[in-house]
């Protein structure tokens, strides 16, 4: 499981780089060829209540669960993946998809671009809740299978499996952890907004694109097929 820091921003030394990206996105020069998209928050609402879980392992308001767990001494380890475990499985049982992913997921398929998962869940919650939601992707990647985002891990290793750069990718995530982890595997981040305003989640200068909502089906549409005009301003 990853350790790194979640406090430690990415290095910016590159952002003219990826301002490019953008620009040439926008402006048409490439187009897209794959989607990779996290879960929780963005595809589903699992309703986790990430105050509760670090309420009960004692941790601060601050912390990141994950990376806070693997600091735990030896004897606290197994207790804080099983909360952590039962409080992703009771989530996974009651998820519901967000407005407009089955439309967006449609159309990713009707342009016949690649279409992968990453996330920070765990494997058999991820399962169950893509059951529940029936939701079905060509490759899952989920913290038990390798370093956890904001690593660019997962979005490297899918565009590798896929032969496809990660600047034919389009990263979409609600949060820092999905759009430091494109930003550093250099794809195209998407913010999906879910409703609140872009400067209000951490992370959203890392995004390309700000998208309010799948439920925007004309701004979906040109995002994934890369004649979305210029980024609003937050």
């Amino acid at each position: 499981m990853n350790t790194t820091d979640p406090s430690r921003a990415p290095s910016f030394s590159d952002r003219a780089v990826n301002d490019s990206l953008g620009r040439a996105y926008r402006g048409g020069a490439l187009r897209p060829a794959a989607v990779i998209c996290d879960l929780d928050g963005t595809l589903v609402d699992s309703g986790l209540d990430f105050r509760a879980i670090k309420t009960e392992l004692g941790l601060g308001s601050e912390a990141s669960v994950l990376e806070a767990i693997d600091a735990f001494p030896p004897e606290a380890l197994a207790r804080g993946h099983a909360v952590l475990y039962r409080h992703e499985m009771a989530g996974a049982l009651q998820a519901r998809l967000m407005p407009g992913v089955t439309e967006f997921l449609a159309l990713i398929a009707a342009l016949r671009l690649k279409c992968g998962l990453f996330t920070r869940n765990s494997r058999n919650a991820t399962a169950i809740t893509l059951q529940r939601c029936g939701l079905m992707f060509e490759r899952v990647l989920t913290r038990d299978d390798g370093p956890v985002k904001p690593d660019p891990w997962a979005i490297l290793e899918l565009c590798r499996g896929w032969g496809i750069a990660p600047s034919q990718t389009l990263v979409f995530g609600d949060y820092y952890y999905d759009l430091a982890a494109g930003h550093a595997a250099g794809a195209v981040n998407v913010l999906v907004c879910q409703q609140r305003p872009p400067s209000a989640i951490r992370g959203y200068e890392l995004a390309h694109f700000h998208l309010d909502s799948f439920a925007d089906t004309e701004q979906v549409s040109r995002i994934l097929s890369g004649t979305a005009g210029r980024m609003p301003q937050a």
